[in-house]
């Protein structure tokens, strides 16, 4: 009789085993197809939590978008420097010179100031060479 009660638990245990391993196997597939959990922070209310989360991404926007501008300034003002060698050394050079300020202002220090250089060359030795030029 003890014999037939071990063989009565051991069945017991393994089909507790075998039930514990398909609701593990249940849990994971459910996790893998249930939606991803909502990771936002909640607030008691929720027009104030929304109003924060825009008020980021604006601020965040504005930080790329005068990042891109200032980008853009320095881009411009060396463009100009570079042109005016070339081409209307006064008023491209005088050009240069303003933007690349405006460039250095903006804190592309390396562009302005090669901008305001490149635009100072191209006047002075078009005052320079100028005369030297047409003279004869």
């Amino acid at each position: 009789m003890s014999r037939h009660k071990k063989g009565r638990h051991s069945n017991h245990r393994k089909s507790v085993a075998i039930a514990d391993k398909q609701r593990k196997q249940d849990a994971e597939s459910a996790a893998e197809l249930a939606p991803a959990p909502d990771r936002t922070i909640r607030n008691e209310r929720p027009e104030e939590g929304n109003r924060e989360m825009l008020k980021a991404e604006q601020d965040a926007s504005r930080a790329y978008l005068s990042g891109m501008l200032d980008q853009w300034v320095g881009w411009i003002a060396l463009a100009l420097g570079l042109l005016s060698l070339l081409v209307a050394p006064i008023t491209l050079g005088s050009l240069a010179v303003a933007v690349g300020l405006l460039a250095f202002w903006m804190g592309r220090r390396a562009m302005g100031g090669w901008a305001i250089a490149l635009g100072l060359l191209s006047i002075v030795s078009a005052v320079w060479l100028m005369p030297v030029l047409t003279q004869g």
